[in-house]
């Protein structure tokens, strides 16, 4: 009968415009490429470990992909990437609207990690300039503001250079030995670089590269003929050694094929001193220590590992610093001075980030990502500078009718045997403006070791970068007077 039937079924009602938006949002995830979940994947892991006091090196490597891929264009390059060998990556740029989240007090970082669907650095994908295609074009038309690197000393056939941040020391030596591709932008041609002029005008664009070789052969006029070396890809264009593309300081380059070649056997043999400053964080409590730990290198990064390489670095305090934020947090930072003897591939950061516990500021591969991004809106260069370098003058040993680049047994032997008489030579290069801008938010702490004196050294590295008034460049001949310029 009718009256018995069952009654129709209510419609439904349409669910809550929350929920109508949130289902579109898990669809949206979903269809997004599975690199973007396992990168959301990955940083919900890494900040699950950020209270994990015991996590180890080996720990820090997902938080370093992860950084890897906040990189970007570059980042999926890897024969681009190793064609600088052990340098950084390109530096990351964080617009203030990205790093708000930065500047809240504790409680309210707290609020906002609960309320942020996938942690601090997803939520800065989804919603800032990182996943937003039209800032990111604006950013790759920005002009950048260029300093150019300078001359320190000249010699006969060695020169000194200071190399600003941001500038590629090229490993194409190593590079062609092991079979990678060549950057051809390496060759100063291919940019149309012909005087100097044109290096000084050429407008470059944000996170493009630039060679630091490039200006060594312009400043010998692009003279192919009188300096080969400088133009030699087996001879990394003369580059006795290398620095990391964010570290700043001094380079040794060889002019000549024989001086390059007695200059990396002086290397080879712990001859040639290298001195850094570098801002880390915490309170190193040991005025003076050396740090003796194997390295064992993993593509672009390093791990301390007893059966690697062996590495010394000497670390001396300069002083103890703080740095207050407007939420009122201090934070607490030592400034050292670190000297190698042996210059593997990220010693000093790995010493000081895993065997002494303090990361320097800015870091890119040995510390947290959190951490990592709150220093480069601060500082937005690691904090490691390449202060000194003390070497012997070869010009003694060399003989223009020899110009094989070979070391001949009797100039072995007097690299062997310290020359009363051999000239040495010390090049010092003050902390670069952008270093020094960073000093000035730092204020000395009230308990400093004995010995310390922070307050001279900090006005001194604010004045003119010397970390003692007293430093200049020193050269000098002689064992006794080596000992007592240039140790000092």
């Amino acid at each position: 009968p009718a009256n018995l039937a069952p009654a129709k079924p209510a419609p439904a009602k349409p669910a809550p415009q929350a929920e109508t938006k949130q289902t579109k949002d898990e669809d949206a995830e979903s269809e997004k490429p599975d690199g973007w979940n396992a990168l959301k994947a990955l940083v919900e892991e890494a900040e699950e470990e950020d209270e994990d006091e015991g996590q180890d090196d080996e720990g820090e490597e997902e938080e370093s992909v992860a950084a890897d891929l906040l990189v970007g264009d570059d980042s999926s390059d890897s024969d681009e990437r190793g064609s600088y060998g052990g340098s950084d990556l390109d530096a990351l740029h964080f617009s203030d609207s990205d790093m708000e989240s930065l500047e809240l007090s504790e409680n309210e970082g707290e609020t906002m990690k609960e309320e942020a669907t996938g942690g601090l650095l997803t939520s800065m994908f989804r919603g800032g300039s990182l996943h937003s295609e039209e800032k990111m074009k604006d950013r790759n038309k920005r002009v950048m503001v260029v300093e150019y690197p300078n001359m320190i000393w000249k010699g006969q056939d060695i020169c000194v250079l200071q190399k600003p941040a941001d500038w590629i020391c090229s490993a194409s030596d190593v590079d062609k030995k092991k079979g990678r591709k060549l950057d051809p932008n390496e060759d100063l041609r291919n940019k149309g670089f012909k005087v100097m002029k044109d290096l000084l005008e050429y407008k470059f664009q944000e996170r493009e590269k630039k060679y630091i070789h490039w200006w060594i052969q312009l400043t010998h006029e692009t003279d192919r003929e009188n300096f080969p070396n400088l133009f030699d890809v087996d001879q990394n264009y003369g580059l006795c050694h290398r620095l990391d593309r964010e570290t700043s300081g001094t380079v040794l380059v060889g002019i000549t094929k024989k001086s390059r070649t007695q200059m990396r056997e002086c290397f080879h043999r712990h001859y040639v001193r290298k001195l850094y400053v570098c801002l880390v964080h915490g309170f190193i409590e040991t005025l003076e220590q050396t740090v003796d730990r194997n390295l064992e290198a993993m593509g672009q990064k390093a791990k301390l590992d007893r059966r690697g390489k062996r590495a010394r670095t000497h670390v001396k305090v300069l002083g103890y610093f703080t740095r207050t934020h407007k939420s009122g947090r201090v934070d607490e930072f030592t400034l050292c001075t670190c000297e190698i003897a042996e210059g593997r591939m990220h010693q000093i950061r790995l010493h000081m980030a895993a065997a002494l516990g303090s990361p320097i500021v800015s870091e890119f591969y040995y510390q947290k990502a959190k951490q990592m991004i709150e220093d480069r809106r601060w500082c937005n260069r690691v904090f490691l500078h390449a202060y000194a370098v003390g070497f012997p003058d070869m010009g003694a040993v060399n003989d223009d009718d020899d110009e094989d680049g070979e070391c001949e047994e009797d100039d072995e032997e007097k690299l062997r045997v310290e020359d009363t008489e051999q000239e040495w030579h010390c090049c010092i290069c003050p902390l670069t403006n952008e270093l020094q801008q960073v000093m000035k938010d730092l204020k000395p702490r009230k308990e400093q070791l004995k010995g310390v004196q922070a307050d001279t050294m900090l006005q001194s590295c604010l004045d003119s970068g010397l970390i003692n008034p007293g430093h200049k460049e020193v050269h000098c001949k002689g064992t006794q007077e080596r000992t007592q310029l240039i140790d000092d």
